[in-house]
């Protein structure tokens, strides 16, 4: 929900966390999830008023492919199709994990994936989203280093010009460059968040 609602900010050029970014078109590839309850999820969204600008893209459940590799020739195809036809500044891919077969422990296998991953969306600005280990509560806090929370190869988080890590209603930003943010949240009853005052 954070990184549609994200996506949405983008494609429909409302604020976000006080920051308004610049209007462009975003493809969503949705993995992790069914098609069934992904639908379910986006028409619950319309049934509570939120609108879905004409600039959101995502894969037709009839072109969905049922395996994804992103070092295998046709997904590579098909990311490139995508980019291609809709141009997006945004691509968000869910999850990390259903893009690729490779070991995630493994720090040059997740380079070679990652290479891949930012060869097909050069020039554009990518939201991928990972799972994390299993972790305890931080107690409000976040952890002192978030790429210690990052399911696999520290190769991963250290990859990214930022890492959100959202728990407990809780979104920790870690920027690369720049002072990390901790914002609060409530859960509304679409599933959005709304930052709590």
């Amino acid at each position: 929900f954070l990184a549609f609602q994200l996506a949405l900010a983008v494609a429909g050029r409302e604020p976000f966390l006080g920051q308004t970014a610049k209007r462009g078109s975003f493809l969503y590839l949705q993995f992790d999830t069914s098609e069934t309850v992904w639908r379910d999820r986006i028409l619950s969204l319309q049934g509570s008023g939120v609108h879905l600008p004409d600039n959101v893209y995502m894969l037709h459940p009839e072109d969905q492919p049922t395996r994804v590799n992103v070092l295998h020739p046709e997904t590579k195809q098909l990311f490139r199709d995508c980019l291609e036809q809709i141009n997006p500044s945004l691509v968000v891919i869910d999850v990390f994990r259903e893009i690729h077969n490779a070991d995630e422990q493994d720090s040059t296998a997740m380079k070679v994936v990652g290479d891949e991953v930012m060869s097909l969306t050069v020039g554009r600005s990518v939201l991928l989203l990972h799972h994390t280990v299993k972790v305890n509560e931080f107690h409000g806090s976040p952890p002192v280093d978030p790429i210690n929370v990052v399911r696999g190869s520290s190769y991963i988080a250290g990859k990214a010009d930022s890492i959100w890590y959202l728990a407990s209603n809780r979104l920790h930003i870690h920027p690369r460059f720049g002072s990390t943010e901790t914002h609060l949240f409530r859960r509304q009853d679409n599933g959005l968040l709304a930052v709590r005052s």
